[in-house]
């Protein structure tokens, strides 16, 4: 777990045990926690430089969705939810910049790669050229070549 029940707890206004128990707050931890697992594709460890900001994305989304089981005239729960959402998607996107997530693609074929594939002419100039030379732009999607 990213975050201990004691700071979710205190987080979430601190609700009385009999109305959100321990186990309560284990799912709701283990809940934010797979969010964050399963948008960064990457275990997050203590040695892990952004682990506080996983740790603080952890504590937001554990805590709204604790608050979301009550009546929130505030939106504070929302507030949380989505501030802890931008915070992951910075997580996300500082992973991609550093080079951590591994962004994979299927081969991408171009002529002569794909013998199939239709040859763009764009805009070809005309002028210079035999008329029996000349390329109408306008025919650039002509089945005859």
């Amino acid at each position: 777990m990213y975050q201990t029940v004691e700071v979710v707890r205190k987080e979430s206004g601190d609700p009385h045990p009999e109305d959100v128990t321990e186990q309560d707050y284990i799912d709701e931890i283990n809940a934010a926690d797979a969010i964050i697992r399963n948008a960064t594709q990457h275990d997050w460890q203590p040695t892990d430089s952004s682990f506080s900001l996983v740790q603080k994305i952890s504590k937001l989304l554990a805590a709204s969705f604790i608050i979301d089981k009550y009546d929130d005239p505030k939106g504070e729960g929302e507030a949380m939810f989505d501030k802890g959402m931008i915070l992951l998607q910075q997580l996300v996107s500082e992973d991609e910049f550093a080079s951590d997530v591994i962004v994979t693609s299927p081969d991408y074929k171009t002529w002569p790669l794909n013998p199939n594939a239709r040859i763009s002419r764009g805009r070809l100039f005309t002028t210079g050229l035999k008329p029996e030379q000349a390329v109408d732009p306008d025919d650039i999607y002509s089945e005859t070549f």
